[in-house]
This record gives C-alpha cells, sequence and structure tokens, in this order.
C-alpha cells in the first residue's frame, strides 16, 4: 500500500491557509471526484474556529486539535489524529493546516518520525507557507516565528497579492 502524504501548510491568522485549502480541494474534487482530502486543522484556542467551513464538501473528512499548538504540546496527539482520520476517510493525501505561530520543522520530524513508525504508512509530501503580501511587512520586520516558517518551507504561496499596491513587490 502506498503511503498517504502528508502536506503540511502553516502561515500567520488570516493569511488565507483555509481559503486556500478548501479552494485547491474543489478543484482536485472537480478533475478527480472519488479524490479523498482529509484536513487536520490546529486551532490554538478552544474554539474550532473553521469546523463548519472546513466541512466543505470537497473535504472527505476533518479533525481538528485544539488548545495548543500542534508543534509543541500537541504534538504527541499528531499519529491519534492521523489514525482517525485514516480510518474514518480513507483519504488519498491528508493536509496538516497548522495555527499561525507553529513552527513546521518541528511538525515535519514528526510526521518522519510517525512514517518509520507506521512502517511507511505516511510520508512528509511538503511544507507550504503562505504569506499574506497586502499586510507582509517584509523581512527586515519580521518575527522569530516567520522567519523560522519561512527557513523551513517547500513553496511560499503569495496569498492576497492582488489587493496590494505596486510598490509592494518591491518588498
Amino acid at each position: 500500500m502506498a503511503p498517504i502524504p502528508i502536506t503540511i501548510v502553516t502561515g500567520f491568522l488570516g493569511s488565507g491557509k483555509t481559503t486556500l485549502i478548501l479552494g485547491l480541494a474543489r478543484q482536485l474534487r472537480a478533475r478527480n471526484p472519488g479524490y479523498r482530502l482529509a484536513l487536520l486543522k490546529n486551532e490554538f484556542g478552544d474554539v474550532a474556529v473553521d469546523s463548519e467551513l472546513a466541512g466543505s464538501s470537497a473535504v472527505a473528512g476533518v479533525r481538528e486539535l485544539l488548545g495548543g499548538c500542534i508543534c509543541c504540546n500537541l504534538v504527541g496527539g499528531l499519529g491519534a489524529a492521523l489514525e482517525e482520520l485514516a480510518a474514518g476517510a480513507a483519504p488519498d493525501r491528508v493536509v496538516v493546516e497548522t495555527s499561525g505561530s507553529a513552527f513546521p520543522a518541528t511538525l515535519a520530524l514528526e510526521v518522519n518520525r510517525l512514517a518509520r513508525e507506521t512502517g511507511g504508512r505516511y510520508a512528509l509530501d511538503g511544507v507550504v507557507s503562505v504569506v499574506d503580501v497586502e499586510n507582509w511587512a517584509g523581512y527586515d520586520d519580521t518575527s522569530y516565528t516567520a522567519r523560522i516558517q519561512a527557513r523551513y518551507t517547500d513553496l511560499v504561496v503569495l496569498n492576497k497579492w492582488e489587493a496590494a499596491g505596486e510598490d509592494r513587490y518591491e518588498d
């Protein structure tokens, strides 16, 4: 059996992570109606903010990890959450949407550890960072978390670019 690819999507609050994921999920479903994408969503708070939105018909299964950050105090729950999604949704891919403050390297290491422990049931497919171009102040004014997210990413998605003026492209 082929491993289930795990894609990690990170970015600050309001960068457009959920909107991007659900848009891509709809496109995948339109091109391949049998494709099953599962979403593992992490909210730092206790409230499931995007449950209704994430319950879109384009997503085969949703699991939320609430009340902390998936890269530190909730990292131990990742394996159980992936197993629950694998058993319930039988996904072709799992997208892990982190809270805005997550360090993707820790999470990537945990996915790789789980892949080894499960005999290759999972495979880290990549880390995607979503940047809100309209509100981004550039590297000189970037927090430590943003620098870490940028350093440990495979793909950067520049989101909300259409609302930004031409001067934003210079940054």
